[in-house]
């Protein structure tokens, strides 16, 4: 059987590094993690910065890139996020997933890896929000990040 190849990104992360652990129990996978900072792994961990294209050459040099299906994961109730959005409400952080929920509600999408590449929408919508209306109102979007992140 050919062994698969899971790239997971922003590995240190919570959410990420949920994702890490799960493909590591995986038979037939290889897991490579990739972060910007070092970091204690049983994956394969590439160090390299994404918006640095001579140390991503760098890593991407070390593997073998057949086969290969990219997840990408947004951010969700962390240490990390609480700290970025310390203004957030609690009404709105009850619907903030924990990074094991996200690892749980995406797993049978990213296990059957068709097509290559997918986006997986993961979340727990607040009563009453529209995503088609709140992703083209950017001036609303705008203001709920300054007023959770305290930024004006």
């Amino acid at each position: 059987m050919n062994t698969r190849l899971v790239i997971v990104t922003g590995a240190s992360g919570a959410v990420d590094n949920s994702f890490i652990e799960h493909f590591l129990q995986q038979d037939n996978t290889e897991c490579v993690a990739v972060s910007r900072s070092p970091m204690e792994t049983e994956a394969l961990h590439c160090q390299a910065d994404l918006l640095d294209r001579e140390s991503v050459a760098r890593e991407i040099a070390k593997l073998n890139l057949t086969n290969i299906n990219f997840v990408n994961v947004s951010t969700t109730d962390t240490g990390n996020e609480n700290k970025l959005r310390p203004y957030a409400t609690g009404e709105e952080k009850k619907y903030w997933l924990k990074p094991e929920t996200v690892v749980e509600r995406a797993i049978a999408a990213l296990e059957s890896f068709t097509p290559l590449w997918q986006e997986i929408d993961v979340y727990e919508p607040l009563p009453g929000f529209n995503p088609q209306e709140y992703y083209t109102d950017f001036q609303k979007i705008k203001s709920k990040w300054q007023r959770q992140t305290g930024i004006r």
